[in-house]
């Protein structure tokens, strides 16, 4: 009698075990679709009749241009292979990647793996994946639907990359954070040749309010050949330092601040001098969010782009202004209308109109 209790006993227990794996095999093989979208009205107020052909300018297009856009649609699937394995695989749409016929198109944005823990308090990362230079900003700015920041908007640094890159934290309460990436450097497009693209990250997260960072990344680029020195080959290597800090007050308003600092060897050719000029770029912002409500806030924001700040090129910086009104309905959908005012500084010759756009941005995630 005493065997056929403990029989029935560890044939239920057995059971048990088998239904915990079950249902635990059931989440893991389960997959996840997400994604969002944002696009809108724009109308442009105001436009210089030569703003084309100023380099450096964000907004090119005419005067009183106007319509209906998708800045950009990500369509997500993430899947958990293992508690020790993700995956995401990431679809982008956006209004300038066409196919031959001027239809909107397609791409990967991300397709990589991650090894959770692959050693105390890291993660590997293999595939096409967000770089470590303005993955922070971009998060705490949060208005990436009104506009992309700093960094990202003058195009110095893809926000994806193909490599591999070593994610995790220094202390265990994870205040201090590291993501380092070793990438091909040309983003979601195929490798070209052998040089590749270092970046390195480092956070200082006091608490969910406060957050502080510095990245850097280095470009190695072929060398090219010197037009006025036979058998003389010049660097091209690029450097960017950025700095990053924001401070929110609870749910009142948060502050933040980002400086970067672009350096590209032998960018500028001098014809007439028969020499080669570095480019050292300098960039700032300052922005502030002011929270009404958890359905209303006002953001405001102002950048300085100088594309170079030796005392030899002048009358070339750039300034943009930003007021932007989130409304939220509800969770996950917001109403956004926009003001973008461009300005460029006056040369020697001639002064510029500023550009200005208004736009009402429609932006949902699913």
């Amino acid at each position: 009698m005493k065997e056929f209790k403990m029989f029935i006993t560890f044939g239920i227990i057995f059971f048990i075990l088998q239904l915990s794996f079950l249902y635990t095999q059931e989440i893991l093989d389960k997959g996840r679709f997400s994604g969002f979208m944002f696009g809108d009205y724009y109308y442009n107020i105001l436009r210089d009749e030569n703003v084309a052909s100023l380099p450096f300018a964000n907004f090119k297009d005419s005067k009183d241009q106007n319509g209906f856009e998708f800045r950009r649609i990500y369509f997500t699937y993430d899947y958990q292979i293992s508690p020790d394995f993700n995956t995401r695989f990431r679809l982008e749409v956006e209004q300038f990647s066409l196919l031959s016929n001027n239809k909107i198109s397609a791409f990967v944005k991300d397709a990589y793996l991650q090894w959770k823990d692959i050693f105390h308090w890291a993660d590997l990362i293999f595939g096409i994946q967000p770089t470590p230079t303005f993955d922070i900003s971009e998060y705490v700015w949060e208005n990436r639907h009104l506009e992309m920041t700093i960094v990202d908007l003058y195009g110095f640094i893809g926000s994806r990359d193909f490599g591999i890159s070593l994610k995790g934290k220094i202390n265990r309460d994870g205040t201090l954070n590291y993501h380092f990436m070793f990438g091909n450097g040309s983003g979601n497009r195929p490798e070209m040749d052998r040089y590749k693209t270092l970046y390195a990250n480092l956070l200082y997260k006091l608490n969910s309010n406060i957050y502080f960072n510095l990245s850097y990344y280095h470009k190695y680029q072929k060398p090219v050949q010197n037009r006025y020195f036979t058998n003389q080959f010049l660097k091209k290597d690029e450097d960017l330092l950025s700095i990053f800090f924001s401070y929110k007050h609870r749910d009142k308003f948060k502050i933040g601040f980002e400086g970067f600092y672009n350096f590209v060897r032998n960018n500028f050719n001098d014809s007439v001098a028969q020499l080669y000029y570095n480019r050292n770029m300098l960039g700032l912002t300052l922005f502030g969010i002011l929270y009404f409500s958890n359905k209303f806030n006002f953001v405001a924001r102002y950048d300085y782009f100088d594309p170079n700040i030796l005392k030899d090129f002048t009358n070339d910086r750039r300034c943009l202004y930003l007021f932007g009104l989130n409304y939220k309905p509800v969770d996950k959908v917001y109403i956004s209308p926009a003001l973008l005012i461009e300005t460029y500084e006056r040369t020697t010759k001639k002064s510029y109109k500023p550009s200005v756009t208004s736009r009402l941005v429609f932006f949902y995630i699913f």
